[in-house]
């Protein structure tokens, strides 16, 4: 649901320079990705870009500016997370990467990242809720760190339902130490008619409940 990878000395926001950096990170993420991979044996590894890991490239741009005459040299263009991931993890490692703030879908479930929605999705009573107001049908996304979940029935009696995930990473960083986040996966099953079956979990002290 992307934001696999923080880049937390990338991001703009005040940061420790003792933490870790975005070489350890990268290093990290493509030893998860094979660690994954052994285990669950999927057919593909879908890479979903969030706007964290959007910030590789928007790093690179800031400082491509700062060196115009060398820009258009074809090896600076590249310089992209998925091409760095790729090498890292060989030419057979079966990954697709999706970019561009587009939308995936599993069966009739639409998989997406929270800042695909120009103006956001906030809501008075949950992130779900405010999912459903835009995307009006049955939806997942990411982005948030809070887990919860919204239904609606339309005059139909077609049921619309839809999901936001909570997070893996840390819960107080530096630019937000106090907030509603928690820790979270979520399991998607498709039937044979392509209909998602949505287990969205919440992790409470290194527990799924």
């Amino acid at each position: 649901l992307g934001d696999f990878i923080d880049f937390y000395g990338l991001s703009r926001f005040a940061k420790d320079p003792d933490k870790r950096n975005a070489t350890q990170e990268i290093l990290m993420a493509v030893d998860v990705l094979k660690a994954l991979y052994a285990a669950l044996k999927p057919t593909k590894v879908i890479y979903k870009m969030g706007n964290h890991d959007e910030r590789f490239e928007h790093y690179l741009w800031q400082k491509y500016a700062e060196i115009p005459q060398l820009t258009q040299l074809e090896e600076f263009s590249s310089i992209t997370l998925e091409n760095v991931l790729r090498k890292r993890l060989g030419k057979d490692f079966p990954i697709e990467f999706v970019g561009d703030k587009r939308i995936i879908k599993a069966g009739n479930l639409n998989i997406t990242h929270g800042h695909e929605f120009p103006s956001g999705i906030s809501s008075p009573v949950n992130i779900a809720r405010g999912l459903y107001l835009r995307a009006k049908s049955d939806t997942i996304c990411g982005h948030h760190h809070r887990s919860s979940s919204h239904v609606e029935t339309n005059i139909n009696d077609e049921m619309v339902v839809t999901h936001s995930v909570g997070c893996l990473c840390d819960l107080h960083p530096l630019y937000m130490p106090i907030n509603s986040w928690n820790h979270g996966v979520c399991l998607v099953e498709l039937d044979s008619e392509g209909t998602a079956y949505v287990h969205n979990k919440r992790i409470k002290n290194g527990k799924i409940v």
